[in-house]
C-alpha cells in the first residue's frame, strides 16, 4: 500500500507496509539506527541523520501518502496503514472514496471517519459494565491509596483520555474478545470507555454488531471481557500513569473478590436499584 525508502549514512532499507512493527524495528537497527520508529519523522533533507521518502505504486497509497505531515512518524505511517488493513471490505470500499477524492487532510481525520463507518456498519450495540478501582500516588509515600469509583468519577475526562490513547486504531479489541464461533463472527468492534452512573464510575464495555446476540453468547462475551480486564488490555491499562492534580492515578477494570462483576445494561440497571434500595433501608 505505502512503500518507505530509508536512509541512516550510509546505509538503505526499502520497506512496504503494512508489515509487522517488530520486523520495522529491525530494519531500522539492521541500517544502524538505534532508536524506534517513533523517533523516525517524514523528512527527506540532506542534513538529516535519517531521512524517509514514501512513494506507492498505486493511486490509493499516493493519495494516502498525502495525509502524512513531516511531522508524523515512521510508526504513523505503521498506523495508518494498519488501521485500513483490519477494517472490514465494506469498510474499505467506502473509505477508498474519500482518499482518492482527497475529502480528508489528516491522519485523525482519517481514524475518526474509519470510526463511523466501522459503526455504521455494525448498527446494534451490546453494552457491559464493571466495578473499577483505582490507586493514588500522591508523590510524598512509597505506598499506594486504594480508591473506588467514587473518588474516580472526580477524574472521568482524564481516565477518558488515557483509554482513548490506549486503544490503537490498527488493533480491534474486539478480536480478541472470545473464541466462541458465533459470538466471535458476530462482533465487529468493541471499545472500553467509563460512565458516571450516580456519583460512581464504572468501567464501560461497548460490543458492536451486525445482528443481536444470543443469551449464550452474552455469557461468552462476559467470559471474554472478564479475561480482558484480568489479563489482556486492562492489564496492560492498570500499568499507565495518568495524571491528576492529586497525584498519579492507576485505574483497574478487574479486581478479586465475589463483588466483582461483568453485567449487561438490563443486569446493571438491576444492580443499582437493588443498591439504592439497600442504602434506603439503612437510613
Amino acid at each position: 500500500m505505502i512503500n518507505a525508502i530509508i536512509s541512516c549514512k550510509d546505509k538503505t532499507a526499502v520497506v512496504e507496509f503494512p508489515m509487522d512493527l517488530y520486523k520495522l524495528y529491525q530494519n531500522l537497527h539492521d541500517i544502524g539506527f538505534q532508536g524506534g520508529p517513533h523517533r523516525v519523522k517524514l523528512t527527506d533533507n540532506e542534513e538529516d541523520d535519517i531521512r524517509v521518502k514514501l512513494y506507492s505504486d498505486n493511486d490509493f497509497g499516493n493519495h494516502l501518502i498525502l495525509l502524512l505531515k513531516e511531522t508524523d512518524t515512521l510508526e504513523d505511517v505503521h498506523t495508518v496503514v494498519g488501521a485500513i488493513d483490519i477494517a472490514p471490505d465494506e469498510v474499505k470500499e467506502q473509505l477508498e472514496e474519500y482518499i482518492l477524492h482527497d475529502q480528508l487532510d489528516t491522519k485523525e481525520e482519517l481514524y475518526n471517519l474509519l470510526t463511523e463507518l466501522k459503526e455504521a456498519n455494525a448498527p446494534i450495540v451490546t453494552t457491559f459494565y464493571c466495578p473499577l478501582s483505582g490507586q493514588l500516588n500522591d508523590g510524598e509515600y512509597d505506598d499506594m491509596t486504594e480508591v473506588d469509583g467514587r473518588f474516580l468519577s472526580d477524574y472521568i475526562s482524564e481516565i477518558e483520555e488515557k483509554l482513548e490513547s490506549e486503544q490503537n486504531p490498527d488493533f480491534e479489541l474486539g478480536d480478541y474478545i472470545t473464541d466462541h464461533p458465533t459470538a466471535n463472527a458476530k462482533l465487529k468492534m468493541a471499545k472500553w470507555s467509563v460512565e458516571e452512573i450516580g456519583s460512581v464510575l464504572y468501567g464501560r464495555i461497548d460490543c458492536r454488531s451486525v445482528e443481536a446476540f444470543t443469551p449464550e453468547e452474552i455469557e461468552a462475551l462476559k467470559d471474554g471481557i472478564t479475561g480482558q480486564n484480568s489479563d489482556g488490555f486492562g492489564e496492560g491499562f492498570e500499568q499507565r500513569e495518568i495524571h491528576t492534580d492529586e497525584g498519579d492515578l492507576y485505574v483497574s477494570f478487574w479486581q478479586s473478590g465475589n463483588d466483582y462483576f461483568v453485567h449487561t445494561q438490563s443486569e446493571m440497571d438491576e444492580y443499582i436499584n437493588q443498591s439504592n434500595g439497600l442504602k434506603m433501608g439503612g437510613m
